[in-house]
């Protein structure tokens, strides 16, 4: 069977057509005369054409698929905690230096995770990269401090204590 309309098939079963939303024509069996009636004279009957209203298109909107999260990087929290307690011991400096290198060592490689395996937790790998550096910094700071105070005193320590050589020689040409 096809559609009057649009010439789509149709089913015999279906009410409406799939491509075009005709309503399909129902096929009623045709009445048995009878032996004995006499034929009457068909009646005309005026023909009504019917108006199609085309079917409403309906647009069904799919939810963006959620973006499949990759692995959890615990080497990045690793390093973010190295980093941090290399910064808050930084006057400590050889212990420092541990946490400031392995700080180091392990956002470097929780950047990499990130990189290849798509892993999650690149933020905290960032801080730790972040804190590691400060750590090492700050311990590179207070070293050379420590440094430059210990050189200075042995520079006035010894300016005073060649001072006192020079004063007591002094003192022992006069008196003696």
């Amino acid at each position: 069977m096809f559609c009057p309309n649009c010439g789509a098939q149709v089913q015999p079963d279906q009410l409406f057509c799939n491509q075009c939303g005709t309503r399909q024509p129902i096929d009623e069996p045709a009445p048995q005369p009878a032996a004995a009636e006499p034929v009457a004279q068909p009646v005309v009957q005026p023909v009504v054409q019917q108006v199609v209203q085309p079917a409403p298109v309906v647009i069904v909107q799919q939810a963006a698929p959620k973006p499949v999260r990759g692995p959890f990087n615990a080497v990045a929290i690793v390093s973010l905690a190295l980093g941090i307690l290399a910064v808050i011991f930084f006057w400590f400096p050889y212990i420092s230096w541990i946490f400031c290198l392995s700080g180091l060592i392990c956002a470097i490689i929780a950047l990499v995770n990130v990189k290849k395996k798509n892993a999650r937790n690149k933020g905290f790998a960032i801080g730790g990269l972040i804190t590691s550096i400060l750590g090492t910094s700050a311990v590179a700071i207070y070293v050379l401090i420590i440094i430059l105070l210990g050189a200075s005193s042995l520079i006035v320590n010894g300016a005073q204590r060649s001072a006192m050589q020079a004063w007591e020689q002094e003192y022992n040409d006069y008196y003696t």
